[in-house]
């Protein structure tokens, strides 16, 4: 053999054994959903804290605030699964009709990239102007500033009481809309004529 072919044959023979000692496709090893998540690393890092005060920091300079006995952050798809939670919304920018408003439930998703807060078992919701909201499943649009519950909600207002369905609260607006609304006007909101 000649020294020229040398190199040829070494790489020859490191290919078979290469394909001798590899392992089929039949005998590899499934692997478990969890070890799928520890491999990707990064994407599947989530976040849990217990409890937990988390800020964030809007466009027009003010911060809405989600307080809540425990929560999961998932670091991929920038979302907040918490329980017990309130969540305030500062007055500024387009919030400024209804001021300083905070949402309460049981259970909350926030997704901070489309910008909208799931109430899945309802809560209550109160706006600095004296309003106060009881509803049912709801989604909150922080971007339209657009609270809608497909149910039941009770409304309180100033001299003001009413149940109705299929809540669609347009904030920035001002403006609530119910189906099949009953309304009961409170006697010590009217103004009494001293004869």
């Amino acid at each position: 053999m000649t020294l020229r072919l040398l190199p040829w044959v070494i790489s020859a023979a490191i290919v078979v054994g290469l394909a001798f000692f590899t392992t089929s496709p039949e005998k590899v090893m499934p692997v478990s959903a969890s070890q799928l998540a520890e491999r990707k690393g990064v994407s599947a890092l989530e976040i849990r804290l217990v409890p937990v005060d988390l800020r964030e920091f809007r466009d027009d300079g003010a911060c809405n605030r989600l307080v809540a006995s425990e929560a999961v952050y998932s670091y991929a798809e920038r979302t907040i699964w918490g329980t017990e939670v309130t969540i305030s919304i500062e007055a500024e920018g387009g919030f400024r009709k209804i001021g300083e408003s905070d949402l309460r439930a049981t259970r909350a998703f926030w997704d901070f990239d489309r910008k909208r807060i799931e109430l899945p078992d309802g809560g209550q919701a109160d706006s600095a102007n004296g309003w106060k909201v009881d509803m049912s499943p709801a989604v909150f649009d922080l971007e339209g500033q657009i609270l809608s519950a497909a149910g039941k909600t009770s409304l309180n207002g100033p001299g003001l009481v009413v149940v109705g369905d299929n809540l669609r609260w347009d904030w920035a607006a001002g403006k609530i809309f119910l189906v099949s609304p009953v309304s009961q006007i409170l006697p010590s909101s009217l103004p009494v004529k001293m004869g």
